[in-house]
């Protein structure tokens, strides 16, 4: 790789982990995870909240104050980040194992490069099928769900900018239709990519722990965490088997699920 172009990627990608101030029981755990399995992280790391300060000299603070709509939250985000690219991360998605640096910097290049307008980070869904498997990235059809959706993923500041719909909650964002009739190009993982660029283990949902995140947390020394939250029920955590098996179906017989 040519490294005067490494360095560029790097002083233009800020790494924004967003959260609000009801979530602090999450920090320790996410940025204990964080540095122990990405310690050499080249990009400055950055952490939304209402009002708190964390206290860490490798993390900056944007506080966005009280919460607002999910689009006016957005607004004062992205007019914190000083950087023209930025990875947009969850605070309740700590890293599970350990992440390489060279690799996810040909990630992000990779999508500079391509002038991406988002890149989703994440092997969920959507990704895209592409004959050539040693391509790690490809454009999303338009039309498909999640095209546009505000995820894990790379963002162009110009493009986020354009997504941020004031007012409107995450369900509208994740249903706006119009990015479709934008030549922004929305980018994802080569679904023929089986190990994850960022290895994490899911930890909330709709407020209480993931089902099997009690695992996690007393791996990483935080089972006094555990009493803070409830956990969710054996109903909600089939369910997202189930989707996920539904995701898993659509991958291996490389089907796109359009809206």
């Amino acid at each position: 790789m040519n490294i005067d172009r490494e360095m560029q990627s790097k002083e233009k990608i800020s790494f924004v982990v967003v959260s609000c101030d009801k979530y602090k029981d999450l920090w320790d755990v996410f940025f204990h995870s964080f540095f122990k399995y990405w310690p050499d992280c080249p990009y400055e790391v950055y952490l939304v909240t209402n009002h708190l300060n964390y206290p860490s000299e490798k993390v900056h603070t944007i506080r966005i104050g009280e919460d607002g709509d999910y689009g006016t939250n957005l607004r004062k985000i992205c007019d914190q980040i000083p950087t023209d690219w930025f990875v947009y991360w969850f605070e309740d998605t700590p890293f599970s194992k350990p992440l390489d640096t060279t690799r996810i910097d040909k990630l992000l290049t990779a999508a500079q490069n391509e002038n991406a307008g988002s890149c989703l980070l994440v092997p969920t869904y959507p990704v895209v099928y592409l004959k050539n498997k040693t391509k790690l990235l490809g454009s999303i059809p338009k039309n498909v769900k999640y095209r546009a959706a505000i995820g894990a993923s790379l963002y162009n500041k110009k493009t986020f900018k354009k997504l941020i719909l004031e007012g409107k909650t995450a369900w509208e964002h994740d249903k706006n239709f119009e990015p479709n009739n934008w030549d922004d190009k929305f980018l994802a993982l080569n679904s023929s990519i089986n190990e994850p660029f960022f290895p994490y283990a899911h930890g909330v949902i709709k407020g209480k722990w993931c089902y099997q995140f009690h695992r996690f947390l007393k791996k990483e020394g935080f089972s006094n965490l555990i009493p803070e939250r409830e956990k969710e029920s054996i109903f909600s955590f089939l369910y997202g088997v189930l989707y996920m098996l539904r995701i898993k179906i659509f991958k291996f017989f490389k089907i796109h699920w359009y809206e």
